[in-house]
């Protein structure tokens, strides 16, 4: 057996260069599936080379600051382990994010704290991620890595690096984010020591060397993935092999292949995902390849980053010893990001858990060189087998949290322990046994979730509740593999006896819960407040009401769910492949669906879904095109999953439909966004969470599919829509929104509505002129392409210019050409197809068309305008761009008239028929207004001055008519000139 080096590096780059050093072909296999993958190797010394040309250029082109934070997002292992590694040796410290959702209020939080956290860093990304950052641009210094070129001349010439860890190890090497369960995300700070530290102690403990084999399978961001995996092997100069999580999680069968295939020796799985695995042994291997298993080679399997329940781990240590592996290969741990992950480790499972009967396995004993006290409130430590809170000393625990004394002083005790915020007891062996949590926060899947947040966002998505009555913990019942969720609230007006009415209010509370975390509730129970008692402070207890429910006190207070209504339609109307694939997933469960069952019914969260977009895959292994999981995740029943798949295998079978629903229901009036010139709905969806009880429509222009051809006038496009939303929701009252070009469209739609008698509450647009024909025309034709590929992030708005004035003399189709000959590959890696860019620009030409042939005739009784800064190219300051263009919608409102707001952030809320709303922000700097928190909370508040005024409402209306009468023109809205 190969022997570890003896010499011990004491900075990450020493650790790299030790590698070269002594097994310089050794380094990481990546693989691309969990099947016989043989990958693409990636060497430790290819990885040292490739990492200082990088480092250099970065360098060179003063992308990164030595000694400062480094932002990191990539989606793929290689991109991450190879930047990772470029900014250490440049001397910058990298701050890795983790994996981002489709644009949200959550996220959308996390970007803006991280750049104040970080003092708006140098931000490392790929061309096809950065449109996730649109938003934010302002906010980071981002750079695209395929502008970045190692080959350049003026690199070569630097002298070599210096490693800028040595004489500083106990300086800051990585940062990486906590999860934000219990306020905003924390960077936890790690320096060159406790890293090299951790793994040390882990390779030496854990009998690691230069013969074993790693696999990793969790984000690189992720402190097992970085700390427990990738620097424990570098140390220990083994072999790695990084899979994607989403081939993982989308077909956990493969788990035990990959295992066996590459003779892996150290590995990961949390509870719930290794329960999952079990069952695909058992279900979805065929016996000839079970046969071909041989786990001969795995010493660890550890599990954590939740409590790990025995029967699961007996379940698959049978699996593991079936197939040749060692007794004890399973290793239940514990640990935090803080502790460079796992630091307790259980040796002995399953057996010693089994023969304590312990329904949760022990996480073992600490690290060498570490220590444990269990305390109680006083700090004082509690007697053996009692309980008590952890708390940890050592070198392997952090120093601090980044730019944040408050955090860290908060989980620091004064004689220096870290204090965990979990509680725990010594069982008479010595082995640590998870207690709870001394902070409130819910484990679901292995993510933290604050039960704070969890409640204030279901309380805001549904309305009928009793504020500040509902509770949230999370339970593990006893067939469960993982925990499960709990709710318990208060409806508003006490109808418990009303079980129908409860039956929706129950469904509409599970349904937010999953939309907040990705999991559905295992039990929602509405309670009156009677035993939903407050302290005198006026707090909840979770922990009694827990055991209150565990006990059945509140069993009389469940509200079963409804049977399922077969009338209409049934399996049959749906496709075989989608039933075979809904199987798959639920494996096995003995559940009867139809075209209405809604995927959170089927317990279908977000690792749901990327079982069934692989499922579905797995049924259609000859189609071209893979499944969107965007588009998947936006389908609420299996009809909606069936339709999206009909359109995916028969693009032709397509009928243009201008209404797109974003949300499908609620108690407000609903809101009708109009498009912008580009005809994309895409920039409303991060504005759909700040209305949870609201439906809403977007409409989307004609011309994005085979055979449709763009709108030629407004004449056009206001019929269509118009008849879209009547189709879509007959009767109002409606609220209408558009973006620039859809702010003159919502007006239109306002008049057309009132004139046919239907109430109209709410009409405004953002950022557009009344005149919208002057607006335009101040613009170069050249616009609207180059708009499009700043939203698409294949250019920058420089690069735009830049590229404007070069091709500027060309015809609109020559300059479409060079375009599109110029951007190809940007624009394959933004998941975008010539023909489909095409169409796209072909809409916003159209659009402008139009624009320039409109001038607004009549007026509607009230209209609110968003504006921004004034637009660069306008060459106006903002007082300017305010009176002249944005004012002009004074001749568009009756009494119009009304008293401007003063341009400042903090402007009372305005009244009036026309009123003004100050967005500070330019447009070139905020590519979509109303993706940002900011946005949503200045239209949510406009939009209720409205409600509760109805100034267009019904009571109104015949006067109203009366007055539109006489300023509108009788027969058509607007004058249009073909």
């Amino acid at each position: 057996m190969d022997e570890q080096c003896s010499n011990t590096p004491s900075t990450l780059l020493g650790l790299l260069e030790r590698a070269v050093s002594n097994w310089p072909n050794h380094g990481i296999t990546f693989c691309q599936s969990t099947g016989k993958d043989d990958g693409t190797l990636l060497t430790y010394s290819q990885l040292l080379s490739q990492a200082q040309a990088r480092a250099r250029t970065l360098l060179t082109r003063q992308l990164v600051i030595p000694g400062e934070p480094a932002l990191l997002y990539f989606e793929d292992n290689y991109a991450s382990v190879v930047w990772y590694w470029a900014t250490i040796i440049a001397g910058a410290i990298p701050a890795l994010l983790p994996p981002m959702k489709a644009k949200s209020v959550t996220q959308t939080n996390l970007l803006d704290h991280v750049s104040t956290l970080l003092d708006r860093p140098p931000f490392l990304t790929s061309n096809s991620l950065d449109h996730i950052f649109s938003d934010h641009r302002d906010a980071f210094k981002i750079t695209a890595i395929e502008h970045i070129s190692e080959d350049d001349a003026s690199t070569k010439s630097l002298p070599s690096l210096l490693d800028p860890g040595r004489g500083h190890e106990h300086k800051a090497a990585t940062y990486l984010f906590t999860s934000g369960s219990t306020g905003p995300s924390k960077a936890v700070e790690f320096t060159h020591h406790q890293l090299i530290a951790s793994s040390r102690t882990k390779a030496e403990t854990n009998r690691m060397n230069s013969d074993k084999v790693f696999l990793s399978w969790i984000s690189f961001d992720h402190s097992v993935s970085i700390c427990e995996l990738h620097l424990h092997a570098m140390y220990a100069g083994a072999n790695q092999v990084m899979i994607p999580a989403s081939e993982m999680v989308g077909n956990p069968a493969g788990f035990w292949n990959a295992v066996s295939y590459h003779k892996v020796a150290y590995t990961f799985s949390p509870n719930s995902f290794l329960a999952t695995a079990n069952a695909a042994y058992e279900n979805d291997l065929e016996e000839q390849t079970m046969d071909q298993l041989d786990f001969s080679n795995l010493q660890v399997l550890f599990c954590g980053g939740e409590a790990n329940k025995v029967k699961t781990l007996e379940k698959a240590d049978a699996i593991l010893t079936r197939h040749r592996a060692p007794n004890h290969s399973i290793t239940p741990v514990y640990g935090l990001s803080e502790t460079c992950s796992a630091i307790f480790y259980n040796r002995g499972a399953p057996q010693y858990d089994v023969s304590n009967d312990y329904i949760f396995a022990s996480v073992g004993t600490m690290l060498p060189g570490n220590s444990l006290r269990l305390v109680d409130n006083d700090l004082t430590r509690v007697p053996g087998g009692e309980v008590g809170a952890i708390q940890l000393q050592g070198p392997l625990m952090f120093r601090k949290y980044y730019n944040n004394e408050a955090a860290t002083s908060s989980c620091m005790t004064e004689d220096g322990w870290f204090d965990t915020g979990d509680t725990g007891r010594l069982d008479a062996k010595g082995n640590l046994c998870i207690v709870g949590r001394t902070k409130e926060v819910l484990i679901i899947n292995g993510q933290n979730y604050s039960s704070f947040d969890l409640e204030y966002a279901v309380e805001r998505a549904v309305p009928e509740l009793t504020g500040g009555y509902t509770a949230t913990f999370a339970v593990w019942l006893e067939d469960a593999e993982t925990e499960d969720l709990v709710i318990l609230f208060n409806p508003q007006d006490q109808y418990t006896d009303d079980k129908s009415a409860l039956r929706d209010l129950v469904e509409k509370v599970a349904t937010a819960a999953t939309e907040f975390c990705g999991k559905r509730p295992a039990t929602v129970v509405p309670l009156p407040k009677a035993c939903l008692p407050k302290s005198s402070i006026g707090k909840l207890s979770r922990s009694a009401l827990k055991r209150s429910l565990l006990a059945g006190e509140f069993d009389r207070y469940k509200v079963k769910e409804a049977a399922p209504d077969f009338a209409s339609t049934g399996e049959s109307s749906l496709s075989p492949e989608l039933l075979k694939a809904i199987r798959q997933v639920l494996r096995g469960t003995n559940v009867t669906v139809n075209a209405s069952t809604t995927l959170s019914s089927l317990g279908i969260d977000s690792l749901g879904h990327l079982r069934l977009k692989a499922a579905i895959e797995r049924e259609y292994p000859s189609h071209e095109s893979r499944l969107s999981l965007a588009r998947l995740v936006a389908c609420r029943s299996l009809a909606d999953v069936d339709a999206y798949l009909s359109e995916l295998l028969n693009p032709s079978d397509h009928k243009y439909n201008a209404v797109v629903e974003l949300a499908p229901r609620g108690s407000k009036p609903t809101l009708i966004l109009g498009p912008p010139a580009s005809g994309e709905v895409l920039i409303w969806l991060p504005l759909v969470p700040h209305f949870p009880d609201r439906r809403i429509l977007a409409l989307r222009a004609r011309g994005f599919e085979e055979g449709e051809t763009p709108f030629e006038s407004m004449d056009e496009t206001v019929n269509e829509y118009f008849a879209a939303i009547k189709k879509s929701e007959p009767s109002g009252p409606y609220c209408l929104l558009g973006r620039c070009f859809g702010g003159n469209i919502a007006f239109e739609l306002g008049k057309r509505l009132q004139a046919q008698g239907d109430e109209v509450i709410f009409c405004g647009g953002i950022n557009g002129a009344a005149n919208l024909s002057r607006l335009l025309k101040a613009y170069p034709s050249k616009f609207p392409i180059l708009e499009l590929l700043k939203y698409l992030g294949v250019i920058e708005g420089e690069e735009g210019r830049q590229m404007c004035d070069e091709l500027g003399h060309l015809s609109n189709d020559d300059f479409e050409v060079a375009i599109l000959e110029r951007l190809q590959p940007a624009l394959s890696k933004a998941g975008m197809s010539l023909q489909k860019v095409r169409r796209w620009m072909k809409i916003a030409a159209s659009s402008y068309r139009i624009g320039y042939d409109y001038t607004p005739q009549g007026r509607i009784p009230a209209f609110d305008v968003f504006f921004m800064r004034a637009p660069e190219i306008l060459a106006c300051d903002d007082k300017e761009f305010y009176d002249e263009w944005m004012g002009e919608w004074n001749d568009c409102v009756v009494q119009g008239e009304g008293k401007r707001v003063p341009l400042r952030e903090d402007r009372p809320t305005p009244s009036g028929a026309l009123r003004f709303h100050y967005l500070p922000v330019r447009p070139e700097n905020a590519d979509a207004p109303s993706f940002s928190s900011t946005f949503g909370a200045t239209l949510s508040e406009a939009l209720r001055r409205r409600e509760e005024e109805r100034v267009f409402g019904q009571s109104k209306k015949r006067s109203r008519r009366a007055t539109i009468g006489d300023t509108m023109p009788s027969k058509r809205l607007v004058t249009v000139r073909s």
